[in-house]
């Protein structure tokens, strides 16, 4: 157990050498309304900042803090844009057990940044905590307009919804016949509101500027996967009453194919650094081998025949390179597995049924375009577990090589 904590340890050090985060070319206004433009630290935020660091010259190793108090606005050349904004913040949680019998928002003057969504005659912005999204339009610089949704609680067992922003919507933003039927049909989430500011903007102007791509976030990806893998294995017996093993064995050392296919969701915070995954995987173990010969016990040939598919579910943390095309990543899963029947026999009549237990997996590897090469290990899985005398130490390493197809 030692040994795979320090694995964990040496990934995730790694991680911290290789995945600095760039500072990327950007602008700042100031306090003063004067523009600058820098170099400002993306840390791919998931809530809205409170403050940013910048250069001022990419080469230079002196670095500047920018807060609410001297920053009016701040963007980056990739469309993503900041404004800071004194607005009704509602702070009203959304978690059933805290929900309040109060219709009406909670609302609290804050000075924070704004993320900027749709830039155009209309203006949608979003305002996230570790407790609450919250959206917002406005029609002038001046004027910010927060978007009411609400649930509430009207007694112990009914839940209902403060939809104001749907009239809301349609009493500020309305130029077409068609707002009626798509206010009824949307939720209160960015893709639904942005669709509804950015066809405002094109009906009044005919220009709307999305400041996000509506696909960026929520990204499934499916590549496919093949590797080959050298399977270790031996099998211990333990009798009633004996605390030290009365028989060992030892299998042949075996390489095998290994395929499967993997869905990648890609986290939608920190510049996509993170992703979640599922990998199922068909594989299978065949070989033979001896038991000590140990007092009375004879020595026995041993084989066993596994087929298997591996189903890891696990995290994932890349790592940027220079050549934006290329990054490094960590892999971390726990590994369900089905097993597809099989035996361990013993030469004397014995015939074990195979039941695997779940293991772990970690893993390393360098990612280029649409391929990508992967080392990967894994911790020790017993497949006998149904008998309480006898346990196997299965294990295996591989190279997986990955392809990109949707």
């Amino acid at each position: 157990m030692r040994k795979y904590i320090l694995i964990i340890t040496f990934l995730f050090t790694s991680s911290s050498i290789f995945s600095q985060i760039n500072f990327e070319k950007g602008y700042i206004i100031n306090s003063s309304s004067g523009k600058i433009l820098c170099f400002i630290k993306n840390e791919g935020w998931v809530n809205s900042p409170d403050k940013i660091l910048y250069k001022l010259d990419m080469s230079s190793d002196k670095v500047f803090e920018g807060d609410l108090s001297n920053i009016k606005e701040f963007g980056f050349k990739s469309n993503v844009k900041y404004v800071n904004r004194l607005v009704n913040v509602d702070l009203s949680s959304n978690l059933i057990n805290k929900l309040s019998k109060n219709r009406e928002p909670n609302f609290v003057l804050k000075q924070v940044f704004l993320k900027q969504l749709i830039d155009g005659k209309a203006n949608l912005y979003e305002y996230r905590s570790s407790k609450v999204t919250r959206y917002f339009i406005s029609l002038s610089l001046d004027e910010i307009i927060p978007l009411i949704y609400k649930r509430y609680k009207v007694n112990v067992t009914q839940i209902a919804e403060n939809v104001s922003f749907k009239s809301q919507l349609y009493e500020n933003l309305k130029c077409s016949s068609g707002e009626l039927s798509t206010l009824r049909k949307m939720d209160y989430y960015y893709k639904d509101l942005m669709e509804y500011v950015g066809a405002y903007n094109l009906c009044e102007t005919g220009e709307n500027i999305e400041l996000i791509d509506l696909n960026r976030k929520n990204q499934f990806l499916l590549n496919v996967k093949a590797g080959a893998f050298l399977s270790t294995m031996s099998v211990d017996y333990r009798a009633s009453g004996f605390t030290a093993n009365v028989n060992s064995g030892k299998f042949d050392n075996r390489f095998s194919p290994r395929f499967g296919l993997e869905l990648e969701y890609m986290l939608p915070f920190n510049k996509n650094k993170w992703s979640l995954f599922v990998e199922p995987s068909y594989q299978s173990f065949n070989s033979s081998g001896v038991t000590d010969l140990n007092g009375t016990l004879n020595s026995q040939d041993i084989n066993i025949e596994y087929s298997f598919v591996e189903i890891p579910v696990g995290v994932r943390h890349y790592m940027y390179l220079s050549n934006k095309d290329s990054r490094l990543f960590f892999n971390l899963a726990y590994v369900v597995v089905a097993d597809f029947g099989g035996e361990l026999e013993y030469s004397e009549n014995l015939n074990l049924d195979i039941k695997s237990r779940p293991n772990l997996l970690f893993g390393f590897g360098y990612n280029l375009n649409k391929v990508s090469l992967e080392f990967r290990i894994a911790t020790s899985r017993n497949i006998v577990s149904e008998y309480s005398s006898y346990s196997t130490d299965y294990k295996n390493i591989g190279i997986v090589f990955g392809y990109h197809i949707l």
